[in-house]
């Protein structure tokens, strides 16, 4: 899943607003301009439509994930950190914010507070076979190749179809059987996301 993915995890959950319809659309193609892969434009946009103070919570929580996914592309991580955890100002319990901030220590290196995070979007979110994958890569990176295996299979056992956690699992294990061996870096990261699904998940809250 390439940079135009990565905003599949930032769910698009549009509350129309008729009194401010400027700062929507450009919360709106900002948005559309992530999934493009235009991150430069799609961060302009959104700056304008967070700091027009006009968007509802709904539509700035979806703004702030959108953005930090787009920094997280751009290998910008402070500031997508910081845009995951103003969404989670506005609602703490918010799986993809905590998942996408998760990603995005782990892209960083900071493993252990990346599973740390993985950990609480799991418990929220125990079916997203995605979040799964990029934990498992987490645990892979630190060194943890037994847990990797555990996540990748669970991941697999979500969505067998998920052919990067299957490619993950015969990585792992040829790391625990010759753990000295340079690092190929064959393992499949899935990209700067979860996956588009989680638009699908929450599409009947788009236009609410």
């Amino acid at each position: 899943m390439g940079s135009c993915v990565v905003m599949g995890v930032a769910l698009w959950i549009l509350a129309c607003s008729p009194a401010f319809p400027g700062a929507i659309e450009d919360a709106w193609q900002g948005y559309r301009a992530g999934m493009r892969g235009d991150h430069n434009r799609s961060i302009i946009l959104l700056n304008g439509a967070i700091g027009s103070g006009e968007l509802s919570s709904k539509a700035l929580l979806s703004s702030y994930i959108n953005r930090g996914a787009s920094y997280t592309t751009l290998g910008d991580f402070s500031h997508a950190i910081e845009d995951y955890d103003r969404a989670l100002q506005i609602q703490p319990g918010n799986a993809v914010a905590i998942a996408s901030k998760a990603l995005a220590l782990a892209k960083w290196g900071r493993y252990d507070e990346a599973i740390e995070n993985f950990n609480r979007a799991v418990v929220l979110d125990p079916k997203n076979a995605r979040t799964l994958l990029h934990r498992g890569n987490a645990h892979f990176d630190k060194g943890a190749y037994e847990k990797a295996i555990l996540d990748y299979e669970a991941a697999l056992r979500l969505d067998p179809s998920l052919p990067q956690a299957a490619n993950n699992v015969d990585e792992a294990a040829r790391r625990i059987q010759d753990p000295d061996q340079p690092c190929a870096c064959n393992v499949t990261r899935g990209g700067d996301a979860l996956d588009a699904s989680t638009i699908e998940q929450t599409s009947s809250l788009a236009r609410e």
